[in-house]
């Protein structure tokens, strides 16, 4: 009897799932950004916003909730209504670092978070002001070599992409760095623009504008090989080979919500994410626009995640307080 009853409603919900889709959203959405303005994330989380507020004909708000490397607005979207209306646009820290890092973390990948799509790949460059005299990351890092524990490089925070990219360095180029955290991304690059720390590692979206517009200098790119849109600057891995820190961006949905709803969203993003203005956009900062079913998500940050949780334990970086 009880499977009878749950297969009448299975059912008689069936047929509502193509309307829910359809009536959804009715009023309009909010998408959190746990990082400060001018991040990466947050400029193409606002890039998105506007075309998918068009296909679905109702406003989509960025909020910035930066802080912690992420924590709070990722625990903050994830703790809101299962309905739809809040997303956070986050990027792979989130989920394939913070866990192995995080002794007490607020938010739990697999349970909490539903993925929606899979947005874009993408890498990060170390540089340095314009005027640093710092001529390249060979000489940096030989520098480095001689000098242990004076070269600094600044970071949005303890266990970022950034620092973990730093502590990769370490380990590879067998260095001792001084990893000096601010709250922010945008903040550490202000002091690396103002000479009081020497290099960060920044995400290729907004380095590349950075660069481009003369106020920085590229070292050398993290990805496997050079980018297109600068293709003077090496890649790390021409020095230490193997080295390599990718980032990407994703949409997740509180879990429990509604499949027809993700599925509404899925599309709705997958559409913008074809848009040829929108890739040229990417294009043009070294980014790829991607776009993924939820199960892809998923099955990328369990990749990643393994990685990742395996250099944390041999650097044994650990972040115990509550956050």
């Amino acid at each position: 009897m009880r499977f009878l009853w749950l297969a009448l409603i299975l059912c008689a919900a069936h047929p509502l799932a193509p309307a829910l889709a359809q009536t959804f959203p009715d009023r309009p959405l909010k998408l959190i950004v746990p990082t400060g303005a001018g991040s990466s994330p947050d400029i193409h989380a606002r890039l998105f916003a506007t075309e998918l507020a068009t296909l679905l004909g109702q406003p989509v708000v960025v909020e910035n909730v930066a802080g912690a490397a992420g924590i709070i607005g990722t625990e903050r979207a994830m703790k809101s209504a299962s309905d739809g209306y809040t997303l956070l646009y986050g990027y792979n820290q989130l989920v394939t670092m913070n866990p192995a890092l995080y002794a007490k973390l607020p938010y739990d990948p697999a349970k909490d978070m539903q993925p929606v799509t899979h947005i874009l790949n993408g890498s990060y460059i170390w540089i340095t002001a314009a005027g640093s005299g710092i001529p390249g990351m060979r000489e940096w890092l030989a520098q480095a070599k001689a000098q242990p524990g004076r070269l600094t490089y600044g970071t949005g925070g303890t266990g970022t992409a950034a620092h973990l990219g730093g502590a990769l360095l370490e380990t590879m180029a067998g260095i001792d760095l001084l990893h000096v955290p601010y709250k922010t991304g945008p903040a550490a690059v202000t002091d690396v623009l103002g000479g009081q720390v020497g290099v960060t590692m920044e995400p290729t979206g907004s380095a590349v504008r950075l660069v481009q517009g003369g106020k920085m200098r590229a070292l050398a790119v993290t990805s496997a090989a050079r980018l297109a849109v600068l293709p003077e600057v090496p890649a790390v891995s021409e020095i230490l080979p193997g080295y390599e820190v990718l980032g990407w961006h994703a949409i997740w949905a509180p879990m429990g919500t509604p499949a027809p709803v993700v599925a509404r969203l899925n599309s709705e993003l997958r559409k913008v994410l074809a848009l040829p203005a929108i890739r040229k956009r990417l294009a043009d900062v070294a980014l790829e626009p991607t776009g993924s079913t939820p199960e892809e998500v998923a099955a990328i940050t369990a990749r990643e995640a393994a990685v990742w949780s395996r250099l944390i334990r041999e650097k044994r970086i650990r972040i115990d307080q509550s956050v």
